[in-house]
């Protein structure tokens, strides 16, 4: 973690807030979106080159309003924007411990039921966890292999 920059508040009163991390997450994310720059961010979102200009000098900490709005457009959780900025502590997101898992695949669920059937012995949990482990690598391998496939038809002739 690199030191926080000081930047002005409406008030002259220098606050805290993590600049360069905010910076290269934000960078990262444009990468990852296909965004060459701020300008073409600042077309898509709405927000204006300069509060980008601000931000990347450290000048100024983005709103929760303006991360909303660039968001969507880099394919990221609001969320993770306000903690990458400073706007938020995971303590103060009211966060589970328990993810949610009525929104994964029943597939996925019935294996989460057989994990924990008590029915099974130490040796047996064992071998589905392996199992499962071989089972995730084979698609990870498929989906990277997929991915690098070139895409389209070739011409014939």
């Amino acid at each position: 973690m690199t030191d926080r920059l000081a930047a002005p508040n409406l008030f002259g009163v220098p606050i805290s807030w993590p600049a360069e991390e905010f910076r290269e997450y934000l960078r990262a994310l444009m990468d990852r979106a296909g965004i060459a720059d701020y300008a073409e961010l600042s077309r898509r979102s709405g927000v204006s080159q300069t509060q980008f200009s601000h931000w990347r000098r450290g000048n100024a900490q983005p709103s929760r309003e303006s991360l909303a709005k660039i968001a969507p457009v880099l394919g990221a959780p609001t969320v993770n924007l306000w903690l990458a900025a400073g706007l938020a502590g995971v303590d103060q997101l009211n966060l589970s411990d328990t993810p949610d898992l009525r929104v994964l695949p029943a597939e996925f669920l019935e294996l989460v039921d057989l994990y924990h059937d008590t029915r099974l012995s130490d040796e047996q949990r064992a071998f589905l966890r392996r199992s499962l482990a071989n089972l995730v690598a084979g698609l990870r391998a498929e989906v990277t292999s997929a991915q690098a496939r070139p895409s389209g038809r070739r011409r014939a002739g």
